[in-house]
């Protein structure tokens, strides 16, 4: 048995449908659809690694929202964020020091002919690694602005 009655109200659902995608406002999806705010610079327009704006929020998002803080190995996540530098940044190479387990001990950070050794022994925590990490950007950016 043929009902018409289905039909019509598909039809109408389908045009309401239609009519709702092109008349509803696209403009202002809310502050989840807007594009990535590019990170915040000083006045001359530079990024100042040192003040480390968004390793800090990172680090602070991990800290209050990551399911199992156990499972967290400071030391390997300053060896990786350092990794990572290293391969965005040619002018930065990196070697990880590690002891008899395999764990880091320090970091070797070298720009050019300049050189610097950073302990992670005492890194136990994201407040500590926070603290290590935002150390080396002040040794970094000063020897990369010798080289330019």
């Amino acid at each position: 048995m043929i009902y018409p009655g289905r039909y019509i109200i598909s039809a109408l659902f389908f045009v309401a449908a239609g009519i709702s995608l092109f008349t509803i406002d696209k403009e202002d999806r809310g502050h989840h659809f807007v594009q990535a705010a590019a990170a915040k610079t000083d006045r001359s327009g530079t990024y100042d690694l040192a003040k480390a704006r968004i390793l800090t929020k990172v680090i602070g998002h991990v800290r209050s929202h990551y399911v199992d803080p156990t499972r967290l190995d400071p030391k390997e996540m300053a060896v990786a964020a350092l990794q990572a530098a290293q391969s965005q940044v040619p002018e930065i190479m990196v070697r990880v020091i590690r002891n008899r387990k395999e764990q880091p001990t320090a970091i070797d950070v070298m720009v050019a002919t300049e050189s610097k050794q950073f302990e992670l022994t005492r890194v136990s925590d994201l407040y500590e690694l926070n603290w290590k990490i935002m150390d080396i950007p002040n040794n970094v950016d000063t020897w990369i602005l010798n080289i330019i």
